[in-house]
């Protein structure tokens, strides 16, 4: 988990601004334009990033979720991270999945009070799904497009249940690592 990306970000910038006029400091920026070519918007700048539809204070995590497959217990790889403006968000993903990806196909799936995403690549063969999104109470959820809706339905239906972050222990463990600490693992 890293509670904001925000403060993160901004760390590892003044960090590599000690380079500036140096090698190692070109070679970032050279790395920082090629991200934000990439991205559509610079990765630094938390400006970019509510302008792409993200809410880069709220928070960033990745974990895995078990889900069923054929009897078996399958780990889903799921990729959380904070959203600000819901449109632009839907906007910015699809615009990087058809720019990144050559995906220009979606399905929309209702799930609750909120939709699964499956974007697609059209290829000779026909669709090919390439990753699953989601929008669940301000944040964004990726994942694959196998075990991924699983895996989403799975995190809202604990979510709704007053999982695991909801419980008091939960909130110990969080207390225990340092507050203002980039990264927590659990």
């Amino acid at each position: 988990v890293m509670p904001s990306p925000e403060q993160t970000l901004g760390r590892l910038h003044k960090f590599l601004g000690k380079f500036e006029g140096s090698s190692v400091g070109e070679q970032a920026k050279v790395e920082v334009q090629g991200l934000s070519k990439r991205f559509g918007f610079n990765p630094f700048d938390p400006q970019g990033w509510r302008k792409a539809g993200f809410d880069p204070a709220r928070g960033l995590a990745v974990t895995l979720e078990s889900v069923k497959k054929d009897g078996k217990d399958v780990d889903a790889a799921l990729f959380i991270i904070g959203v600000g403006d819901a449109g632009a968000f839907d906007k910015t993903v699809k615009r990087l999945a058809r720019e990144q990806e050559r995906a220009e196909l979606y399905r929309d799936q209702s799930y609750k009070q909120g939709k699964i995403t499956t974007i697609l690549r059209q290829g000779p063969s026909g669709e090919k799904p390439v990753f699953v999104f989601a929008l669940y109470e301000g944040y964004g959820i990726f994942s694959d497009p196998i075990n991924g809706p699983d895996a989403i339905r799975k995190l809202v239906d604990r979510r709704l249940a007053n999982g695991l972050d909801q419980s008091p222990a939960y909130a110990r463990l969080r207390a225990k690592v340092r507050s203002d600490a980039d990264l927590h693992l659990f």
